[in-house]
């Protein structure tokens, strides 16, 4: 008697969960609506949870069951639909993608074939092999309803379960730092899969614009040397088949319209409250006899660079500029308030003060 051939050979792993790096909060200025909110930790179940007790972990011990790539960290644009779920799929080149059929263009056979992606309200659709995915230049991908997604699937051996568990990410860096990790993992041991390591999350310093802010990122870590892990790998998992990674939309990745218009309400009001409360009082200390103890402020992070430069300048004039150009130095005793915590607003204020000779404090 014969095994049943292609079902008895294989293996398949369910999906226990999801995981995530982010929450939603309900908005401040339109009660009853919530936007995704990104946090520095990773938001666990509750059977996840048990085992990692902190109330905000930010590791989490992991193991890939297989070793391809392409299958535990599937990555690829993706657009969602909140009636129809994954509605087009690609790399950059060329996509699948859930058309209606009402709005369909070219021919199969030539590969121009396009069309719009269904709405909920279209009659007929069609899924098309083969349109031509522009990546950033697509334009559902400027208006933020496709993203470029990680569907990062792992084992975590600490937890009770046979499964696996999922994490999705359209962080750019949070996928270069993955890829780039299991590079090295897979230089070395010449496999990914059942190597113990380290999920992340890590502070990263970045200048979108050129204004420079901490976001926090995924990274693949190890807490034992070389030789340990060598030493833990397990092997045997080659057979296993992981479920579907893109089928579910990843609801904090695609906030609606909605939740978009609120999270922007919600920052609009706390910068302009952050404006109005916040009273900047500075003394200029006399650089022929400064005082002998100071209050030191850090420049580094403020607002942009034209400002910090302007700030630099006028600051040099009067006497109250670090010889590192990176500080100043005001009066002890006197409210300070951090400059990299300025808006826009108050920075300009801080500009305004410096520029006036008789002026001793702004508000």
């Amino acid at each position: 008697m014969c095994p049943i051939k292609n079902l008895t050979e294989r293996r398949r792993l369910p999906r226990l969960g999801r995981i995530r790096i982010g929450e939603k909060v309900e908005s401040k200025t339109k009660p009853g609506v919530f936007y995704p909110h990104a946090v520095e930790y990773f938001v666990l179940p509750p059977e996840v949870a048990k085992v990692y007790k902190e109330e905000k972990p930010k590791s989490l011990d992991i193991m890939f069951p297989v070793d391809d790539e392409g299958t535990f960290a599937s990555q690829f644009y993706r657009a969602y639909s909140q009636t129809r779920g994954l509605v087009c799929k690609g790399d950059g080149e060329t996509a699948s993608r859930l058309i209606d059929v009402a709005t369909k263009t070219g021919e199969t056979e030539t590969g121009v074939v396009t069309g719009e992606i269904a709405k909920h309200t279209a009659k007929e659709v069609e899924w098309i092999e083969g349109i031509i995915c522009p990546g950033h230049d697509c334009p559902y991908y400027k208006a933020k309803q496709c993203r470029e997604i990680m569907n990062l699937q792992f084992l975590l051996p600490e937890v009770p379960g046979l499964g696996v568990w999922q994490l999705d990410t359209s962080s750019y860096n949070s996928i270069l730092n993955i890829n780039s990790a299991l590079a090295l993992v897979r230089a070395i041991f010449g496999t990914v899969q059942g190597v113990p390591l380290l999920l992340t999350v890590e502070p990263m310093e970045v200048s979108p614009d050129g204004k420079k802010k901490t976001v926090h990122v995924l990274n693949l870590r190890t807490k034992v040397t070389l030789r340990g892990l060598a030493e833990a790998r397990r092997k045997g998992l080659q057979s296993l088949q992981l479920p579907p990674s893109d089928e579910e939309m990843p609801e904090l990745l695609y906030p609606t319209p909605e939740q978009e218009e609120a999270r922007a309400a919600d920052e609009a009001e706390s910068i302009e409250a952050q404006a109005t409360t916040v009273e900047v009082a500075v003394q200029v200390a006399s650089p022929a006899s400064p005082p002998k103890d100071f209050k030191v402020l850090s420049v580094t992070h403020l607002i942009s660079a034209e400002q910090q430069e302007r700030i630099r300048v006028l600051a040099k004039a009067k006497g109250i500029l670090s010889k590192d150009a990176d500080q100043l130095k005001f009066d002890a005793g006197v409210r300070i308030v951090t400059l990299s915590e300025l808006t826009d607003k108050e920075g300009d204020k801080i500009i305004a003060f410096l520029e006036k000779k008789d002026e001793k404090s702004v508000s």
